[in-house]
């Protein structure tokens, strides 16, 4: 086997998702599709485009099924617990831990549930948490893992599959909601760090149901609750860090507890 074989696969399932997605958010922007309807048009594509896309790959490149990108029912609801757990932690310390130490101005607003967000919800849900995860976490994330083997080897690959996490959300960003720079980088690097979480994540469970649930409750609650408060970008930054570390805690302790018992 050559140097680096998956690595080549996950690079190349990678270069075909933007060649195939950034025209695609760029007919959508120009379209001016906004909410729920964008979400409709999304959900075939995002299924067709991340999902199909990636299996497709893996059968073609790896001659595997969904397995191989953590599509399994072995340790399935424990899977989705411990991605649960995860986004109830991440949304603790992001939006409640500090503000309840410091007592800072916090207002939490709740949407209003009409069928604009029931369509959301069921987007992010059904589609956007499975159809992501797979490519991320499921297939870039695990490949690389299988190339640089080790607990050095799992961090060079959360590194590498964050950040074309994080790249494959720049097309939404500049030709759908137009971003100014501060606000695309601000974004970027909060894609990027909760890739390293997600990571976390599937290499904990070894299953795509963890980051994927983890994933959809954390974008579901974002689109549910409306948070408001007087912080400067430093206090967001630290609130978000908080929320990411305290979910990351989780799967450590989990790894730690293995290590102790071998």
């Amino acid at each position: 086997m050559s140097r680096l074989y998956h690595t080549k696969h996950a690079a190349l399932l990678f270069v075909l998702f933007m060649a195939i997605w950034t025209p695609y958010r760029m007919l959508t922007g120009s379209l001016n599709l906004s909410p729920p309807t964008l979400y409709l048009v999304d959900a075939p594509a995002k299924l067709l485009a991340i999902l199909g896309l990636t299996l497709f790959v893996a059968k073609r490149l790896d001659g595997a099924g969904p397995e191989w990108i953590g599509l399994k029912r072995e340790g399935l609801v424990s899977a989705v617990l411990l991605g649960l757990a995860g986004g109830v932690l991440a949304w603790v310390g992001h939006y409640l831990l500090l503000p309840a130490v410091f007592g800072w101005n916090l207002s939490v607003t709740l949407v209003e549930l009409n069928t604009s967000w029931l369509v959301y919800a069921a987007y992010v849900v059904g589609v956007v948490g499975l159809s992501e995860e797979a490519m991320d976490r499921g297939y870039i994330f695990q490949e690389l893992a299988r190339d640089f083997e080790g607990s050095q080897g799992a961090l060079i690959a959360g590194v590498i599959s964050s950040g074309t996490f994080a790249i494959s959300h720049l097309p939404i960003d500049l030709f759908v909601y137009e971003m100014k720079p501060m606000w695309t980088l601000w974004h970027i690097v909060g894609v990027f760090s909760i890739g390293l979480v997600l990571a976390l994540y599937m290499r904990v469970s070894g299953n795509l149901a963890a980051p994927a649930a983890m994933h959809s409750l954390w974008d579901l609650l974002l689109g549910t609750l409306s948070v408001s408060s007087p912080w400067s970008w430093s206090i967001a930054a630290a609130s978000e860090a908080l929320g990411l570390a305290l979910a990351a805690l989780l799967p450590a302790l989990v790894l730690l507890a293995r290590r102790r018992s071998r």
